[in-house]
């Protein structure tokens, strides 16, 4: 049967379709908005697809003076929090604990959040569903040996990817210059003196991948700071990833971390049928009954309301596209928001009053994201989603225009990872 290797990231694919029998292979690449192409040249193959996920990766290893697994899980959101290079919602983790030396270690690989859902969207949209996806890093990892590493030189960042000779726990981080920095000899040495001080403590011998001229400007760079390398493969490295992807990913073992979607609830087959468009009423309703029985009927559940919402908001948009429905999620989010207000309206007041004070005070074309609004003693806490700094400053100005505030302060901005927005935390005082 032949095999599709896919390399995504937040831009392009490259796929490979590779017949096992005759040992011949084909490429077609593209923009990520035309991934839908490959569906057709998938399902007239019946090939089984297996994804590469190209995207930047980081890794984080924390000790702790125990080694009781389940107490490490138990203190590590609070350990981790310091050591992220973004807030933790921007991020996907995958976490691996052991021991070393009788004290608990935790190995923790982060892959940015937008990067894997837009990866995730991308498959379901097109209508592809690979048995695995899986980080570049991990990938590498799995061909390291102990006290070696395995560096991928990509056109615009560098992998560099190990496996622990302890427990062969793979690892794997990623550096923001790659292929196209390399004219530049300042880039080239930042790069060789970042993959070295990267590399673990035992591991001096490099598996290099890259395509020719790369490997040829970085291998004595390497090798002058006491590194040998090994010029392992030189080609495109995201052809190379694909090829491999399609002949060794495929029904190997089962991935350390997979990121692939999950088979949708509705086949895309059944819904292009049009009977679910019959039963779209029905259907909308079930699901508005089931949601707000589970968010209003345990308090519990509230903090996975947002998720709830998202999920199901997203299941009838991909089912009923043409249905002449209330979107549901606007309906769950009406009736849930009615039952909350009459079960804690004395409590929720104050939040909705300050909400309305500040969005009136605010100008027509300044909108943001309200991610946590709470209070307590007193004073306001609001956490938030930006275009850019400027609409940061506004918000302040329209809050310090309140009367009913006091002390407004900015007390953290910053922008995300693809820079496309700035996360930012707004405080305030209650007036007299």
């Amino acid at each position: 049967m032949s095999t599709l290797g896919l390399v995504i990231d937040d831009r392009d694919y490259t796929a490979v379709l590779f017949d096992p029998e005759t040992g011949q292979a084909e490429t077609r690449q593209g923009p990520l908005a035309e991934l839908d192409a490959l569906s057709e040249w998938q399902r007239q193959s019946g090939a089984r697809c297996a994804a590469i996920l190209d995207a930047p990766m980081y890794f984080r290893r924390l000790t702790f003076p125990f080694a009781q697994p389940r107490k490490i899980r138990q203190v590590l959101p609070l350990q981790l929090d310091e050591h992220l290079p973004g807030p933790p919602e921007d991020f996907e983790r995958h976490v691996m604990i052991g021991t070393r030396d009788g004290e608990g270690v935790a190995d923790v690989l982060l892959v940015p959040a937008r990067d894997a859902a837009q990866a995730r969207s991308a498959l379901l949209d097109a209508g592809i569903l690979p048995r695995t996806m899986e980080p570049l890093g991990l990938v590498l990892a799995d061909q390291a040996e102990p006290g070696q590493a395995v560096v991928l030189v990509g056109e615009w960042r560098t992998t560099i990817a190990w496996s622990d000779g302890n427990d062969a726990s793979p690892s794997a981080a990623t550096v923001p210059l790659g292929a196209g920095h390399l004219q530049d000899s300042a880039a080239r040495a930042n790069l060789a003196v970042r993959i070295v001080a990267m590399l673990p403590d035992d591991a001096r011998h490099v598996a290099l991948i890259g395509d020719a001229s790369s490997l040829e400007s970085l291998t004595p760079l390497l090798t002058a700071r006491g590194i040998e390398v090994d010029p392992r493969v030189q080609a495109d490295a995201r052809h190379w990833l694909a090829t491999f992807a399609a002949r060794d990913l495929v029904g190997r073992r089962r991935p350390v971390w997979n990121l692939a979607p999950r088979r949708p609830l509705i086949s895309p087959e059944i819904v292009q049928s049009g009977i679910l468009q019959q039963v779209a009423a029905p259907f909308a309703a079930l699901l508005v009954m089931i949601a707000v029985t589970v968010i209003t009927g345990n308090h519990a559940l509230l903090a996975e309301a947002g998720a709830a919402r998202a999920e199901i908001n997203e299941i009838y948009r991909r089912n009923f596209p043409d249905s002449r429905i209330v979107d549901p999620l606007r309906q769950m989010q009406a009736v849930v928001e009615r039952a909350g207000t009459a079960r804690t309206e004395s409590e929720h007041m104050p939040v909705l009053q300050s909400l309305v004070t500040l969005h009136k005070s605010l100008p027509d074309d300044v909108q943001f994201q309200i991610d946590e609004l709470r209070s307590g003693d007193g004073t306001w806490l609001l956490r938030g989603l930006a275009d850019d700094y400027g609409t940061v400053d506004r918000i302040k100005a329209a809050a310090e225009s309140v009367a009913a505030f006091r002390n407004v302060r900015v007390q953290r901005a910053e922008q995300t990872l693809d820079k496309a927005h700035v996360r930012f935390t707004l405080s305030w005082e209650e007036a007299g």
